[in-house]
């Protein structure tokens, strides 16, 4: 049961564990956006955003995806803060924000946490829009793949705020995968 449990991301495990894991994950990730999630996003996710949006040329729509991750990063920042304001007995520490006690563990922890990788997943995918655009790679595809980057960062967010560990490491490993996917279909023509 300890093992179930450690696969499942309910209890902590060793590299014995986490390198078939963090295997598994990609290999799935991998299935499933190449048979199921980047038609989904071609044919509901981008023409929905498109909408909402305004956006109907894909290479603004991946650049709106782009602001959008800089967003969270805002919003994740302004979350953690808040919370550490009020849950904090002094409030917030403007002078060593980094180890409050609100930050050390729980919620706080997941919220400053969820927000420091939003900030580490900015640079990448910027990157890869960048290159998918000077490389004039299909915007279609990049749109694509950066819709589904989009949300993935959304749900990657709520899963480590929620603490439900499968959720954010799933979200996770796709959006790094979408990332790579832009990269590759920016250099070669194809992600899959």
């Amino acid at each position: 049961m300890g093992v179930l449990k450690q696969l499942l991301g309910f209890e902590e495990a060793g590299v014995e564990l986490m390198v078939p894991i963090v295997g598994a994950l990609h290999a799935v990730s991998y299935k499933l956006h190449e048979l199921f999630l980047v038609d989904f996003s071609r044919d509901v996710l981008v023409p929905k955003l498109a909408a909402l949006t305004g956006l109907a040329d894909p290479a603004k729509l991946s650049w709106a995806c782009v602001l959008f991750g800089y967003l969270l990063v805002f919003l994740t920042f302004e979350t953690s803060l808040v919370y550490s304001s009020s849950a904090e007995p002094k409030g917030y520490n403007i002078f060593a924000p980094r180890t409050m006690a609100t930050r050390a563990s729980g919620l706080g922890a997941r919220l400053f946490g969820a927000h420091l990788n939003a900030t580490e997943d900015l640079a990448p995918f910027g990157l890869a829009i960048a290159c998918a655009g000077l490389l004039q790679a299909d915007a279609h595809v990049t749109a694509q793949l950066a819709a589904l980057h989009a949300v993935y960062r959304v749900v990657h967010w709520a899963g480590y705020a929620a603490n439900v560990v499968a959720a954010r490491s799933l979200a996770f490993v796709m959006g790094q995968q979408t990332t790579v996917f832009i990269f590759l279909a920016a250099l070669y023509g194809t992600a899959f």
